[in-house]
């Protein structure tokens, strides 16, 4: 059971990296979000940096001479399906890392963890990316 489930977490991870950059495009361009974490695999109780990464090419409706993306959302997701909001991060540091503190990974977080990232812009269009991470209850973490 536990080599069937080490290879679904490999085949979600690929999965994950196949699908890394989301973007969506408008008549006015495009906006990417990019988001990855400092490692595949920590211990529990352990940190984990998360990266906000992002672009845009959009010419924004109500100011077109600014970069459009305004700001980043970001919400971490246990296996049990319950969340931690991270929080928003604001223009110009819409895309300034996160550190999750070993407080956020409890027991409970043991499993397959998945980090959403919304790239927001000034008039209003987002894009979604997902990133990963597994915890672990002992060893096997910081990969």
């Amino acid at each position: 059971m536990n080599n069937v489930r080490a290879i679904l977490i490999g085949a979600a991870a690929l999965l994950s990296a196949a699908i890394a950059h989301a973007t969506t495009t408008s008549a006015n361009g495009s906006v990417t979000a990019s988001a990855s974490v400092s490692a595949s695999s920590v211990v529990v109780g352990s940190s984990i940096t998360f990266y906000r990464g992002g672009s845009s090419n959009l010419t924004a409706t109500n100011n077109p001479s600014t970069n459009p993306l305004t700001w980043t959302e970001a919400t971490l997701w246990y296996p049990d399906g319950s969340y931690l909001v991270l929080g928003n991060e604001y223009a110009p540091n819409a895309l300034t890392p996160n550190v999750i503190s070993g407080a956020s990974l409890p027991t409970k977080s043991i499993g397959h963890n998945s980090i959403q990232l919304r790239a927001v812009l000034k008039d209003y269009q987002y894009v979604d990316d997902w990133t990963s991470f597994n915890v672990t209850s002992t060893g096997g973490g910081n990969q």
